[in-house]
């Protein structure tokens, strides 16, 4: 995709709104080890719709545009206040007097959004807005949200900024400047169908949705695991007569373990007969400043989870290269539980949404003056929700926006991305499961089965954790180095960074220590009994982790203020 960039003013201003500034804005975006393609740019008065690295295919209609795919007939998608359709995508829409901007079903790419008096500014980007508004004001919460879990919640880095939540329609009114946003209410009702009959829909959904994807196979990739999600997809679009390529990429050295994604991906893609290839991602600590460099400037620091991205994007710039126009990712909504959970504690540990008070007082996070965050009324149970549904609830309103959906625009940076898993058709069947199907996703382990081949499910992962990347010296070289900066204390406190910078070589902290009972635990009690008890360790954060969310942290503040002087002193508001 690249980037959707929207700026907008009021009808009766005079002051409308300059094209260079978003030309500036998109040229901002680029990734720096490719030649992206020219914006698109649409402009009449008052209103500038601007796409940065377009790639072929994105559906546009008169300055309307739709960022990603639509899946099976989309009608006339451009035209105000028409129903929003099945798809992975964010789009603009307008007419002479109003402005609309649309989610999908699960928000599986971010849009921001803020308003003043004098513009109306959407993007795709955090980094555009940042630009356009030509100031950067450091919401410390989100501070907060990455150093405790390793994510921005569905927070920004900038507390002006807002984001548009899944399955909504934001309309603002260009005469009177009122800005309306309509969310669809979530709802989980299971029906009172056999399992058979559930497992029956399910399949038909996915296959069905495979079967809407009017994309040119030869210019589209299906990356491979060896998992339950990418096989799903393989298995509908061959059901649908479509031949994906399919690629994977982790470190060489999987290839040899039988119970890796790499090389069960492998055995996967012959069994069925379609193109595979596997790209191997080598680590070189040379590298490493310029690749985490590019994983920040892509993703714009909304995620910790580097070790996919720490070849430098050299796997997505070659597929840049190459022609590819996407990637058909295999993200889903909740189809149930991966293990057994009983309590809610449990479930917001599973989902990442980690609050600083739960921390031990002792834990070296709860010593750095980080304000609390605040305790969204999603994040507890409805009357009468039972555990697994407020479970279900909980992916689709946070896990999806908040850990998932950052991962989008990193890719986008360089292709397209769609997530058929995730359509309307897929989510509208999930949410009707009965609690007891939910358990070890049994409608989607028991669809695979049916369908085979019979090749066993990969429990090792390609590529190289994050966890392993944070603890070697030369990224402990470089997130030092970040620390020390006289700059980073516009971030953190001196004595807060100095503490982080000790805990990379200091002794386990004491949630450090309670996770080494937990593997003692296990040790010596059976893993039934284990599980039967499902007791709620104490939180895992180890020094390491800790000082490279303090670096994203920093750096993302750097960034942003470079990016606030982008127009130097003609920024749009």
């Amino acid at each position: 995709m690249a980037n959707l960039i929207v700026i907008c003013s009021p009808r009766a201003s005079a002051n409308a709104p300059d094209v260079d500034h978003a030309r500036c804005a998109a040229a901002a975006l680029a990734p720096d080890n490719i030649k992206p393609h020219a914006p698109l740019i649409y402009e009449r008065d008052g209103l500038v719709v601007a796409v940065a690295n377009p790639v072929a295919g994105i559906p546009v209609h008169d300055g309307c545009v739709c960022m990603g795919r639509m899946y099976g007939p989309s009608g006339r998608w451009w035209e105000m206040q028409s129903a929003a359709p099945d798809g992975s995508y964010v789009i603009a829409r307008h007419d002479e007097r109003r402005l609309e901007l649309l989610t999908d079903v699960l928000a599986t790419r971010p849009l921001w959004y803020v308003q003043t008096a004098q513009r109306f500014l959407a993007s795709t980007s955090q980094r555009a807005l940042i630009t356009l508004l030509g100031s950067f004001e450091l919401d410390q919460e989100s501070v907060t949200w990455m150093l405790t879990s390793g994510h921005l919640g569905t927070r920004s880095w900038d507390t002006r900024l807002r984001r548009l939540p899944g399955d909504s329609r934001l309309t603002l009114d260009l005469d009177s400047w009122d800005l309306r946003i309509k969310t669809q209410p979530l709802v989980r009702e299971p029906l009172p169908l056999s399992d058979a009959e559930h497992v029956d829909r399910l399949r038909e959904a996915i296959f069905a949705t495979c079967a809407s994807l009017d994309l040119p196979m030869d210019e589209w990739l299906l990356p491979l695991s060896g998992g339950l999600d990418s096989r799903a997809l393989l298995l509908g679009l061959v059901h649908a007569g479509r031949r994906p390529r399919c690629v994977t990429w982790g470190a060489t050295s999987s290839l040899a373990d039988v119970h890796n994604d790499a090389r069960i991906a492998t055995e996967l893609a012959a069994a069925l007969g379609v193109e595979h290839r596997y790209y191997p991602i080598e680590y070189s600590a040379t590298s490493l400043e310029v690749a985490l460099q590019r994983f920040l400037a892509a993703g714009e620091g909304q995620v910790d989870q580097f070790g996919g991205y720490a070849d430098g994007m050299g796997v997505w710039a070659t597929f840049f290269e190459d022609g590819v126009a996407g990637v058909i990712r295999g993200d889903e909504p909740a189809l149930g539980y991966y293990t057994r959970y009983d309590s809610e504690l449990q479930i917001l540990r599973r989902w990442g949404i980690t609050f600083l008070s739960e921390y031990p007082p002792n834990h070296p996070v709860r010593s750095l003056g980080l304000v609390e965050q605040t305790r969204d009324e999603r994040f507890r149970r409805r009357p009468g929700e039972s555990l697994i549904s407020w479970y279900a609830r909980m992916f689709d309103e946070f896990c999806s926006p908040a850990t998932l959906a950052p991962l989008t625009p990193i890719k986008c940076a360089y292709v397209e991305v769609v997530n058929p898993l995730q359509s309307r058709r897929v989510a509208e069947v999930a949410r009707a499961l009965p609690d007891h199907l939910m358990i070890h996703r049994k409608p989607l382990h028991e669809m695979i089965h049916s369908l085979g081949p019979k090749i066993p499910v990969a429990t090792e992962g390609a590529l190289r954790g994050t966890g392993a990347l944070v603890q070697t010296d030369s990224m402990v070289a470089t997130v030092t180095g970040a620390l020390a900066a006289a700059d980073s204390e516009r971030v953190l406190s001196r004595p807060a960074l100095d503490k982080i910078v000790a805990g990379l070589s200091g002794e386990p902290s004491a949630s450090q220590a309670g996770h080494g009972l937990k593997d003692a635990v296990k040790a010596v009690v059976p893993s039934r009994l284990v599980d039967r008890v499902r007791p709620v360790w104490p939180l895992r954060l180890s020094g390491p982790q800790l000082a490279f969310r303090a670096f994203i942290a920093v750096q993302m503040a750097d960034i942003l203020t470079r990016d606030a002087c982008a127009l130097g002193k003609t920024p749009v508001v």
